[in-house]
């Protein structure tokens, strides 16, 4: 019995070992998180959860294979992916069971034909004139790539299609032409030289159009046109009284009942089984067919044919249900049904203004409602191109802007003209997604901004969106997107740790963005592949949730590159893992939905109790406060919603609501808001009276002045500049006290700047470190600066000014700083956004004033010559500029020279 309990122990045990990882894997690390105004994550609840996860290999239309894009019809919820991998696009219904494949179509393909052909002339209605030819036996009429041709007889009726592979057929040929004694090598070779002549001229005119070198000798046809060449000639060898088709290892193709073909030049062993099936019932790949006599009657030579995709990487589906699909190495765009069935081709769009080197390969795309094309393709980095329905091309939208490095432009300032133009050029960055909303607003994403550039816009926090991964374009390409939030919507903000050991991820750099879908209530989404996770915001750029994780466990991704909505779910393709993941909503994402829905109908008092329910869950939810701020404000209870606003960072609001309260608080103490006025009136008027007796009795005694003296000494420079800095150098009238206690004035002012602005002016001033060294630093390094760079340039271009004078002069012209920026601080506490322009008025005319002043003292005590004078003061700025360059070298040659004694000094303790 005790080993029977033993056994059952250890079977136990061994039970729950395995089930342990099965456990683990099923319940994935998944995350959701949102940030706040500080950089770090901060948790939040799953407002979506791994619903389903269906893997391609298991499912009735096989495994996907580097599948690019994928679209939900917003109005059938159907999923079309396009499998870039496998040259198709597979169409599921709203449960994900498959539709129907594209993975050929039958296309219209018009055979050129002109009178140089000697065979048929096309009037100019586009009308075929024939027979022309005398040869009996028939005509061919070749298509652009020389792959088939049609055979027609002296009437001018087609006597069926013939095509073939030349890899399958020369050899085959050339032992049937040996054996008649027919050799054509010789005219090969005149053939081939004679194409290599002619690519090589038009080489050659192309580079010197583009003023590039050429190198002659490394110029070679490629096998493409020599297989061409060939093909050609052989072509013109076949006829029939010579080689019989039955010799001729040729595939021949039919017609069906309309006229049908198979694609000229496939290979029969990629004929789709379908095609075989239902047009060559009974038939083998490889059989010759009994002639098909077709009547033409005068009409163009427009054939159809199968067609298929090349690399498709995009998808769109209009309003009606139309497919567009972006075949993107087949250079065009394909039109559906909603069905399935082919309608049109959208072939490149031309146009003048395309450089010489462009090459249009449509990778993405939107439809309006008008039915105008918006696409994205690569290497075009104009911008997004703006196209009629008919495919001609209108303009270029959005073109991102571009930042060249300093340093880049300050290495070509010693650069050659040559040189120069060698170097790679600044360009502006390439759109990689686009969706389109109902009011005609393209969403548009960029994944190849650089890094530091990306980073640098998100944590300046910059609205301005020059530098966004994501934009929302309005028709005519301005971006309109709004950016209320803490951070602009640009993917992950803690990138320099990259959330890698709090979070999951070891990636590191700023997000690639490389999709976005639209979601209820004007919300959106964005994808960042780099770290496999999901972004969501509302209409005003606040961040909603976060959420996702790489992985290859359920609800993670290995290689994100499409997502959608479709409905209440959330659909993401992996073509890492060859699998569609959906996402449900949770009952705090319903909140969220339901909140928002009632925000935007303006129905502020009837979302309360949603966003209240939210901060139940969620503290840092900073839509919650802005809606229940909004209720507040209807309510007119001011100072509640400004707390409410407050904390949501949202200046706007808060504004509205300061206003109303700042009325209310007007309105009580009406009486006392006069007398205030009077009284900071006349004692201003009284400083102002004894600063000018002051100032007269010192014009008129010779004697050391005292420190008030000195002092009152700086609000008479400010206004007689000329005469002040004159009087202080030689009357002295100033002093080294006075101008240091303004410099320690002007540090205090910034001190008391940093911790007093109003809240619309420093909304995170809360998260803010006021620090006592910088705000010394920020005034003291800047003035020592100065004077030393001044004092050291001035002594070698005959400057009067000593260093003290120097000292003095720059000390005094700080006063203005002082006048001006401790009455804007305490303004800022009691004025709205609408009436900060005026206030920042007066802050810019105390920097305009200061630098002037600091400009007319460096004249005056140097005693130099209007000109001569701006010389100096451009070439004291570049000496700072050396100054700091030198501290810099010799503080970083002191750290390596420290580290590489240290390295020493371990390495001998250790051996010891």
């Amino acid at each position: 019995m005790k080993n029977t309990l033993i056994k059952i122990l250890v079977l136990t045990l061994a039970l729950l070992m395995a089930i342990g990882p099965l456990t683990a894997s099923a319940d994935a690390p998944y995350i959701t998180y949102i940030y706040g105004y500080g950089q770090q994550a901060l948790e939040s609840p799953h407002a979506y959860v791994p619903y389903k996860i269906y893997e391609s290999a298991k499912m009735e239309y096989g495994a996907l294979k580097d599948a690019q894009d994928l679209y939900v019809d917003k109005n059938t919820n159907y999923v079309y992916i396009a499998d870039t991998g496998n040259n198709r696009i597979v169409c599921l219904d709203e449960n994900f069971n498959l539709r129907f494949v594209l993975d050929w179509f039958f296309s219209d393909m018009t055979i050129p034909v002109t009178a140089e052909d000697g065979i048929y002339e096309v009037d100019e209605n586009g009308q075929l004139q024939y027979p022309i030819g005398e040869d009996g036996n028939g005509y061919y009429i070749y298509n652009d790539e020389g792959h088939a041709y049609v055979i027609r007889d002296a009437e001018g009726n087609r006597m069926f299609i013939e095509g073939f592979v030349l890899e399958v057929n020369v050899e085959a040929l050339e032992e049937l032409w040996a054996s008649k004694n027919i050799d054509i090598t010789q005219q090969l070779e005149d053939r081939l030289k004679e194409a290599y002549d002619s690519a090589l001229s038009e080489a050659i005119q192309d580079a010197a159009n583009a003023g590039n070198d050429f190198d002659e000798e490394a110029f070679e046809l490629n096998e493409e046109e020599k297989a061409l060449v060939r093909q050609t000639l052989i072509i013109e060898h076949l006829e029939e009284d010579e080689v019989p088709y039955d010799k001729v290892p040729t595939t021949f193709y039919p017609e069906d009942s309309k006229g049908r073909v198979l694609p000229l030049g496939t290979c029969a062993t990629e004929v789709p089984q379908d095609f075989i099936d239902t047009y060559m019932p009974g038939w083998q790949v490889g059989d010759k067919p009994q002639p098909v006599i077709e009547k033409e009657d005068q009409r163009p030579v427009v054939m159809q044919y199968v067609d298929g995709f090349n690399k498709p990487q995009g998808l769109f589906v209009w309003d009606n249900g139309d497919i567009y699909v972006a075949d993107t190495e087949n250079m065009r765009l394909v039109v559906f049904d909603k069905e399935g069935n082919f309608k049109r081709i959208i072939q490149a769009p031309e146009s003048d203004i395309f450089p010489a080197q462009f090459t249009y390969k449509p990778k993405a795309l939107a439809v309006d409602g008008a039915g105008r094309l918006y696409v994205v393709a690569s290497s075009a980095n104009w911008g997004i191109l703006s196209m009629t329905p008919d495919g001609e091309f209108e303009s270029f939208l959005g073109a991102q802007k571009v930042r060249p490095r300093l340093f880049d432009l300050f290495t070509q300032l010693f650069m050659s003209e040559k040189k120069r133009r060698l170097l790679v050029k600044t360009v502006p960055t390439e759109y990689n997604n686009i969706t389109i909303d109902e009011g005609g607003f393209m969403y548009a994403t960029i994944s190849s901004i650089a890094d530091y550039t990306q980073q640098a816009y998100i944590w300046a926090r910059d609205k301005s969106g020059d530098y966004s991964p994501v934009k929302k374009l309005s028709p005519s390409g301005v971006d309109v997107m709004k950016r209320f939030g803490s951070w602009p919507p640009s993917g992950e903000v803690d990138v320099e740790m990259g959330s890698a050991y709090v979070y999951g991820s070891s990636k590191f750099g700023a997000s690639t963005i490389v999709d976005v879908a639209l979601g209820p209530n004007d919300t959106w989404s964005i994808l960042d592949q780099k770290r496999s996770r999901v972004f969501t915001y509302d209409e005003e750029g606040r961040c909603l949730f976060i959420f996702g994780c790489p992985g290859n466990q359920f609800g993670n991704f290995s290689k994100a590159t499409a997502m959608a909505y479709q409905g209440e779910l959330i659909v993401v393709l992996d073509a890492g893992n060859q699998s569609i993941t959906t996402f449900k909503r949770t009952e705090y994402g319903d909140a969220i939905v339901q909140a928002i829905t009632l925000h935007a109908e303006r129905k502020y008092d009837e979302s309360v109790a949603y966003w209240q329910d939210i901060l139940k869950r969620n503290t840092n939810f900073e839509i919650a406060y802005v809606g229940i701020g909004k209720s507040l404000l209807r309510k007119e209870q001011n100072k509640e919603a400004m707390e409410q606003f407050k904390q949501a960072f949202d200046t706007e609001n808060y504004s509205k609501a300061f206003k109303a309260y700042r009325k209310e608080v007007i309105e009580k103490y009406i009486l006392l808001i006069p007398v205030a006025a009077v009284l900071i009136y006349f004692a201003l008027k009284a400083f102002s009276k004894h600063v000018t007796k002051v100032n007269l009795k010192g014009q008129k005694e010779i004697r050391k002045r005292t420190l008030w003296e000195e002092l009152m000494y700086g609000f008479h420079i400010i206004v007689h500049p000329f005469d002040g800095f004159w009087d202080m150098k030689h009357e002295k009238r100033g002093g080294v006290r006075g101008a240091t206690v303004y410099i320690l004035l002007t540090v205090l002012t910034f001190v008391f700047q940093s911790v007093g602005k109003g809240y619309i002016f420093d909304p995170y001033a809360a998260y803010s470190d006021v620090s006592i060294f910088s705000s010394v630093a920020t005034i003291a390094l800047p003035v020592l600066l100065w004077c030393t760079a001044n004092w050291a340039l001035t002594t070698l271009f005959d400057g009067e000014g000593s260093f003290k004078d120097i000292y003095m002069a720059t000390g005094y012209s700080l006063v203005p700083l002082i006048m001006f920026l401790i009455p804007w601080t305490i303004a800022s506490n009691f004025i709205t956004l609408e009436e900060a322009s005026l206030l920042n008025f007066f802050s810019t005319l105390a920097y305009v004033w200061t630098g002037l002043l600091l400009f007319l003292g460096s004249m005056v005590v140097h005693d130099y010559s209007f000109g001569k004078n701006i010389l100096t003061v451009i070439g004291s700025i570049a000496g700072m500029g050396v100054v700091i360059f030198l501290v810099s070298l010799f503080m970083n040659l002191t750290t390596q020279i420290y580290n590489f004694i240290r390295s020493i000094v371990n390495e001998i303790t250790y051996r010891m």
